[in-house]
């Protein structure tokens, strides 16, 4: 997940750092730690992955399940 692709195709540029696009996910955790910048995370997206998490383990048991059967 952490290598999602951000919105923008050529980056997010870093204020007063015109050397440094910011490109995935991965690369604003790194850049934040790198800074010690404390990253705050909107709820709605919170809800999305929490969407996508209960999605994959009903597949996931829906998986078993069949592998369960003789």
């Amino acid at each position: 997940m952490i290598g999602r692709p951000l919105p923008a195709a050529r980056g997010f540029a870093v204020p007063d750092r015109s050397d440094i696009r910011l490109h995935t996910l991965a690369d604003v955790f790194a850049y934040s730690e790198a800074e010690g910048i404390r990253l705050q995370i909107d709820g709605v997206e919170t809800q999305g992955l929490h969407t996508l998490a209960a999605g994959i383990d009903r597949d996931r048991a829906a998986v078993i399940a069949d592998l369960a059967l003789p």
